[in-house]
């Protein structure tokens, strides 16, 4: 019986243990369905949003952290011009010969493989087609960004395959981002993106050419742990609801003349309210841009907080911030007869005290964050789940972005990465 061999020094990058069954299992399920060839794995971890919530489409600063659960992937090169993937389950093919954008691909697998290619296309780049199966243990609508991961898997591919690994985190992850809002059809920022392709916590400053900053950091180390509550609430059709937080604070900024709030100056807002309200008529969008301009002084609070090791003000700091997304935001309530998730938000914070629980991500009814005691974790963890169930995730934050790990040989029957 062949094993998997996974090194010490990669377990540490991923921030994973006892995946060696998954590793081979995917493995023998690519030769069985693409036959015998030259094998490489990849890897492109979740997200969690830390702080900085709906800002990155303001071109705003975001803290994000890579988390180790992760899509993870066998791929070949073929000589078709064609991409067959296999995903859980279903399979795709994408012609390269095709890139156009199709409307009946929004939101799906094939849009990704397609749109990736045709910006690297569009960009000069090399692409060609592969074979590749590859398996999730990011849960689909669970907040931490699963199409993000699938779009850095496919552009690191391309990346490794055809352009030599010569493109850089960033490309990859704004390109990715392009291809999430043309043929995926969501409206998103990019700070998902960066902070899957980076690895480990990103402190994002997107306002022009994005700066970007690593921050070593773990929650383990200050006797904590990154707890995810998903809510599974339905949250079905509700783009329309993310893009109109995108959409009113855009007004706020056009009232200024600016394109992004972000150009526009807190105490210039402040100062305009009276006539921003007669203008736009709209009170939400002002409240909306409340929230951004304080959520950016929270996030530079906390960046100074990473800086200095002080758990405290950062726990703090996250708190402000998913009081801010409920209450100025809104991104909790969309339906006055459906509030699931502002029922998790609140019972959240009242069982997790001496910890964070925020908003997170898009909102509405997927995630809630936790940065949870250990020693409280077990409590915490039997309040929820005696109401939710099996709801709880807890992650570590993981060094590597998305990534190759490597080329798969067979010694002495066992399998690794060269």
């Amino acid at each position: 019986m062949n094993k998997f061999y996974i090194k010490e020094t990669l377990l540490n990058d991923l921030a994973i243990s006892n995946q060696e069954e998954r590793y081979l299992n995917l493995y023998l399920e690519a030769i069985n369905n693409f036959g015998e060839g030259i094998y490489y794995g990849f890897s492109s971890p979740g997200r969690s949003e830390i702080i900085g919530n709906h800002t990155d489409h303001q071109r705003g600063c975001v803290i994000g952290a890579a988390i180790n659960a992760d899509i993870l992937a066998f791929a070949k090169k073929n000589n078709d011009n064609t991409v067959n993937l296999i995903s859980q389950g279903k399979t795709y093919h994408v012609n390269l010969n095709d890139l156009s954008i199709k409307e009946e691909e929004k939101n799906t697998s094939s849009a990704i493989i397609r749109g990736v290619a045709a910006l690297l296309k569009e960009d000069n780049k090399e692409i060609a087609g592969f074979d590749c199966i590859c398996n999730s243990d990011i849960a689909s609508g669970s907040g931490l960004s699963s199409s993000a991961a699938f779009e850095l898997l496919i552009a690191q591919i391309f990346n490794y395959f055809f352009n030599n690994n010569s493109l850089n985190n960033l490309y990859l992850a704004l390109l990715s981002q392009k291809c999430e809002n043309l043929y995926f059809g969501k409206p998103s920022g990019c700070a998902d993106q960066i902070a899957i392709a980076c690895g480990g916590v990103s402190y994002m400053d997107l306002k022009d050419e994005v700066k970007l900053e690593n921050l070593d950091f773990s929650f383990s180390k200050h006797n904590y742990r990154l707890t995810i509550i998903n809510c599974e609430a339905d949250h079905k059709d509700l783009t329309d609801e993310y893009a109109s937080i995108t959409k009113e604070m855009k007004m706020v900024a056009n009232y200024f003349n600016k394109n992004y709030l972000r150009e526009v100056e807190k105490e210039q807002f402040f100062s305009n309210i009276n006539m921003l309200n007669k203008e736009i008529n709209n009170q939400r969008a002002i409240l909306r841009a409340f929230h951004f301009f304080n959520e950016q002084d929270r996030v530079a609070l906390a960046l100074k907080a990473f800086k200095e090791e002080n758990i405290n003000q950062l726990l703090k700091l996250i708190n402000l911030s998913g009081e801010s997304s409920y209450k100025y935001l809104q991104n909790v309530i969309y339906d006055k007869s459906k509030q699931e998730y502002a029922l998790l938000y609140g019972l959240a914070k009242e069982f997790n005290q001496n910890g964070s629980t925020r908003v997170h991500g898009g909102g509405f009814g997927g995630t809630i964050a936790c940065v949870v005691k250990k020693e409280d974790s077990d409590i915490f963890n039997k309040n929820i789940e005696d109401i939710y169930g099996n709801c709880l995730h807890t992650y570590e934050i993981r060094k590597a972005g998305s990534t190759c790990l490597g080329k798969v040989t067979l010694k002495e029957n066992t399998y690794c990465f060269e």
